[in-house]
């Protein structure tokens, strides 16, 4: 069934005079504006329906502690949420300090959210990760030494003390809705896991193509906004960021060789490059 005839099967939208509008910017996976007389919703398709049990779990995580949309109706393969009328954190004219505290803020409260309720939310394998994406590949060499470096990396990091909280894991500012003097909320939890927080802070920075120059300011504003943290180790935020900056360079790569599409090409390239930076000679 067409993505569209699924959505107007849908038993909230069976029998209402509806419209439907393609979303882009902010969101992965297919998304859609419904609206009826009545309200508007967000409706995502998901073509595998692990990947949309999966979210629908971690965004019904996140809305009881107020940090998502809330979910209105989730299926095999549509989630369906409130619809939020709001732009994403990367279009907003404020400073990266500012959007950093906005992040801040949102992940420090994402992170305390006790261990029994997340029970069910997988453990982040990030050798498996990064394995599973090289392979994935057909230019493989382009990137044979950072894995291979990679490798020694999260040697290194296994021997750092670490415990698992529940991270959204794709904190790229486009994945933050925000209003000004309205709650921000955390949309497409497609990555979210239970990891150090060290990673997530890593990741952030790298997926924004920040530099290490951020690591400590981001540290710091964390640390004031969490209620349980009052230190984080900044070697480990920078060894995350190297390898979040390697993931995200294959997944990036993986989609340019997909779609043949440059724009992918050039965004792999930019995390390479600042993976590359971050090693230690």
């Amino acid at each position: 069934m067409a993505i569209l005839e699924l959505i107007k099967s849908n038993s909230l939208f069976a029998e209402k005079k509806i419209t439907i509008q393609s979303l882009v910017g902010g969101y992965n996976n297919k998304v859609f504006k419904v609206s009826t007389a009545e309200r508007d919703y967000l409706v995502k398709y998901f073509k595998d329906t692990n990947t949309a049990n999966h979210e629908a779990l971690s965004q019904q995580i996140a809305t009881l502690h107020n940090l998502a949309p809330k979910i209105i109706a989730a299926e095999k393969h549509l989630l369906i949420s409130q619809f939020i009328d709001a732009n994403t954190l990367e279009r907003h004219p404020i400073t990266i300090k500012q959007k950093l505290v906005v992040a801040a803020r949102l992940m420090a409260n994402l992170h305390s959210i006790t261990v029994e309720e997340i029970n069910t939310v997988p453990v982040l394998n990030i050798s498996k990760v990064i394995s599973d994406l090289y392979k994935s590949i057909n230019q493989r060499e382009c990137f044979y030494s950072l894995v291979k470096k990679s490798t020694a990396v999260l040697a290194e990091l296994d021997r750092y003390p670490k415990s698992e909280v529940f991270i959204h894991g794709d904190l790229n500012f486009n994945n933050i809705l925000y209003r000004k003097c309205k709650r921000p909320y955390l949309i497409d939890f497609e990555a979210s896991s239970l990891a150090p927080i060290e990673y997530e802070l890593g990741m952030l920075l790298a997926v924004n193509g920040l530099s290490e120059d951020y690591i400590r300011e981001l540290i710091e504003l964390y640390v004031e906004s969490s209620y349980v943290i009052d230190s984080i180790d900044e070697y480990s935020v920078t060894r995350y960021m190297l390898v979040s900056a390697l993931i995200n360079g294959l997944w990036y790569f993986k989609e340019y060789e997909l779609r043949n599409d440059v724009h992918y090409k050039n965004l792999a390239l930019q995390q390479i490059n600042l993976a590359e930076k971050l090693i230690t000679p």
